[in-house]
């Protein structure tokens, strides 16, 4: 059974992404290098970047956190950071994230070294049936629904493949 501080951050985080919302009025789009700085100056080691509309996902982890900032420049041109992020958990093999609002996207970060070394694509069924499938290198990535919606669209399934297609994990098994 969890402890109390593992339960804690695991609905610390669920709180944070439920109101973690990416609905901002209105946004100017980031530049590159608005991006590399920002990595470089917040001394972050990136997992994946995802440009998403007018903002970018930049998915970390590290010994003892993992998690994502969501980036983007309000309409006065000031960066913004909402950081959504968690206690790594080490019994997880395979560690969920993301966001359900305006640009919805998952965030997946492998732990579990066997598959890691064998993924190769992941594949994420939205509650609307959408299907999203991408490539995986490393140890994780981001995975954009691929539009913008109204109101939120989550995930109902994750699965990750090897290169011959056979499922590796899923959630919810």
């Amino acid at each position: 059974m969890p402890g109390l501080k593992t339960m804690v951050l695991v609905a610390g985080l669920l709180l944070i992404l439920a109101g973690c919302s990416n609905s901002r009025s209105s946004t100017i789009p980031l530049t590159e290098e608005d991006v590399t700085n920002f990595i470089r100056d917040n001394e972050i080691h990136p997992i994946d970047v995802e440009r998403i509309g007018d903002f970018v996902v930049i998915l970390y982890s590290d010994t003892a956190t993992y998690g994502y900032h969501l980036i983007y420049k309000d309409e006065n041109g000031k960066l913004r950071d909402q950081n959504a992020y968690g206690g790594t958990q080490p019994d997880t093999p395979v560690l969920l994230s993301g966001s359900a609002s305006r640009n919805p996207f998952v965030t997946v970060i492998i732990q579990d070294e066997e598959i890691r070394r064998s993924a190769s694509a992941v594949e994420v069924t939205y509650e609307d049936g959408s299907t999203i499938r991408r490539s995986i290198r490393g140890q994780g990535a981001i995975i954009p629904y691929g539009k913008e919606i109204e109101g939120a669209s989550s995930y109902s399934r994750v699965v990750i493949y090897d290169a011959e297609n056979k499922a590796l994990y899923s959630y919810p098994e």
